[in-house]
Formats: structure tokens, C-alpha cells, sequence
């Protein structure tokens, strides 16, 4: 008997769970998108300019306004640094 009562108890709560949760997942994976390689452009952009030694392309990467902030092993540098490395 106390068996049954222990069981209907954890069949319960993990219903609860189930029933709480479900409608959260179904939110979830309706909006979920698969990258495409187009979603890749910058990537490919970087990666070019990388491969190329572009460093005025490179520079067209990074934000202007506002202006982009480096940090690296706990040192400011400002995006020509960057760039340079």
C-alpha cells in the first residue's frame, strides 16, 4: 500500500513536470532556424581578409559607432593593434 501511494505520488509530480514545461519546448523549437552559409558572410569576409593580409578590410569589420573595444590579457588596445596582430 504504501508502495501505491509513493508511486502515484512520483507518477504525479512527474506529469506536473511534463504538463509545465511541454508548452515551453513547443515554443522553443518552432522558432529555432538552422544556419545556412549565407549566415556565414562576416565569417567568410573575416576569413579572406585573414588569408589575404587585408588589414583595411579587416578594419571594415569591427563597429565605428559605437567605436569597438579590445581587450586582451587584461590590456586595452584600440582596433589598429588588433588588427596588427
Amino acid at each position: 500500500m504504501r508502495f501505491d501511494i509513493r508511486f502515484r505520488r512520483a507518477t504525479a509530480a512527474v506529469a506536473i513536470v511534463i504538463l509545465a514545461f511541454g508548452p515551453c519546448r513547443g515554443q522553443t523549437a518552432g522558432t529555432a532556424q538552422h544556419a545556412s552559409a549565407s549566415d556565414f558572410a562576416s565569417l567568410a569576409t573575416w576569413k579572406n581578409a585573414v588569408l589575404m593580409g587585408d588589414s583595411a578590410g579587416l578594419r571594415t569589420l569591427y563597429s565605428t559607432s559605437p567605436m569597438a573595444e579590445i581587450t586582451a590579457s587584461g590590456e586595452k588596445m584600440n582596433v589598429d593593434a588588433d588588427v596588427d596582430f
